[in-house]
């Protein structure tokens, strides 16, 4: 959609999270004929966002309450899309959107558009296309669920916009990009999507029909992206082959590991793809060189003795965690494992295990830690295992030193989402790095 459908219309703004309360003011000033706010518990809306509804004349309702004669419904990414209030505005004539849409819809046509998404390797892969581009002196701008919302932004005119987009922004989707990325499909987020077909179907309709996306990567070794993706036409590329050996060489000198290498190849791509020209190898490896892992994905927090850590607290499912083990399949290592229970087969970190013949240590938290453990312990026939319960994470890295042979890694990598009851992934990365911060040197 764009914002002049708005104009006349009885619009509902559907969650106030960062990225619809930075969409508020456009909304609003595409001349609605009626703007409400709907939130699961109004009463916890915090006194300045009160008053700035009531600044522009918004008002607040419950979301089980949606008003009759609702037309648009404009939805914070995270809001579930297939809540039954939403389906039942929608089959009354609603049509829904997001603030990315709507992005999209006012800047996008002004600029290259790069859209990536994947079930991991997002992030890194959308910050190294920003530095490639901003390299090759180019004008970028880098937003989206990366945590900068993108109506925070107005980009200049012929800017490359590049944008990390979750499976929750994608599903509304209507503005294609000029350039798409799918790092990898796999299972996660069932409970949201309704299962996994419709989650892959929803991460897919980032991209429309075919030939919506003048180009659209996918690594040849992703098998499952490169199947879902096949009747869209992709450019499948061998990121493993002798084309993208400076960008493995340049990797290994920034201890880039695993499936960070291969999400930096298909960066690579993408710039020359957005530019409209190859990049000279040189200025490839300067950019990469110089990169570093963003927070708590797989990064190296710390190397005590002969024992490195690893933060990959954002690997909170189990293709993630694969991957993270995979990146470690030549030295031991204790893995610590466990979270919310989201109901996600283990399939991809069962076919990491069988693979496996380093010594593999396995510390357990609450909730799903002990069942991850015993059907990977089980699956881990090539090499020896050790299973252990810890209380906490200060306990689980106490364990995973004690118990780990001589050398190796300490890998926070749970497979699982935080319990809320243990606050956010930055609140277990935190509590992982103070756990570090305590042990004897």
């Amino acid at each position: 959609m764009t914002l002049d459908e708005l104009t006349g219309r009885h619009v509902v703004v559907l969650g106030l999270g960062i990225d619809t309360l930075a969409a508020l003011d456009a909304v609003h000033g595409a001349g609605p004929a009626s703007l409400v706010a709907a939130v699961d518990e109004p009463a916890a809306v915090s006194d300045d966002v009160r008053h700035r509804l009531a600044t522009l004349e918004v008002t607040l309702v419950d979301t089980d309450a949606l008003p009759e004669g609702t037309e648009v419904v404009v939805r914070s990414p995270g809001y579930p899309r297939y809540r039954p209030s939403l389906l039942a505005a929608e089959a009354a004539g609603a049509r829904v959107t997001t603030p990315m849409d709507l992005w999209l819809g006012a800047y996008g046509d002004g600029c290259t558009v790069v859209a990536v998404t994947g079930t991991k390797g997002k992030s890194s892969t959308t910050t190294a296309i920003g530095d490639l581009v901003r390299a090759a002196g180019v004008d970028a701008v880098v937003a989206g669920n990366i945590g900068v919302p993108v109506w925070s932004l107005v980009p200049r005119p012929g800017a490359i916009v590049v944008l990390e987009v979750s499976s929750y922004q994608a599903v509304d989707i209507s503005h294609p990009p000029d350039v798409g990325i799918l790092t990898c499909l796999s299972a996660d987020h069932l409970s949201w999507h309704g299962g996994q077909e419709r989650y892959a179907r929803d991460k897919l309709s980032l991209f429309g029909a075919p030939g919506d996306v003048a180009t659209l990567l996918v690594p040849a070794h992703e098998l499952g992206a490169v199947a879902a993706t096949d009747h869209l036409g992709p450019v499948v590329l061998d990121v493993r082959g002798p084309r993208f050996a400076s960008v493995r060489d340049a990797a290994a000198g920034a201890s880039f590991t695993g499936p960070t290498v291969a999400n930096l190849a298909l960066a690579v791509a993408a710039a020359e793809a957005a530019l409209g020209r190859a990049l000279p190898d040189d200025l490839v490896i300067a950019v990469i060189s110089t990169l570093r892992p963003l927070r708590s994905r797989h990064e190296t927090v710390a190397v005590v003795g002969d024992v490195r850590f690893v933060d990959d607290a954002l690997a909170s499912n189990p293709t993630a965690a694969a991957a993270a083990l995979d990146g470690h399949d030549e030295g031991p290592v204790a893995m610590i494992v466990g979270g919310d229970d989201r109901e996600v087969p283990i399939d991809p970190l069962l076919a990491a295990a069988a693979a496996r013949r380093a010594p593999l240590v396995l510390i357990t938290l609450p909730d799903t830690g002990a069942t991850i453990a015993a059907a990977v312990a089980a699956a881990a026939t090539r090499c020896a295992t050790t299973v252990l319960d810890a209380i906490d994470i200060d306990d689980a890295v106490r364990q995973a030193v004690a118990h780990l042979p001589d050398g190796g890694t300490v890998l926070f990598a749970p497979s699982a989402p935080t319990p809320p009851r243990f606050g956010t992934w930055e609140d277990r990365s935190t509590a992982f790095r103070a756990a570090i911060a305590t042990l004897p040197t």
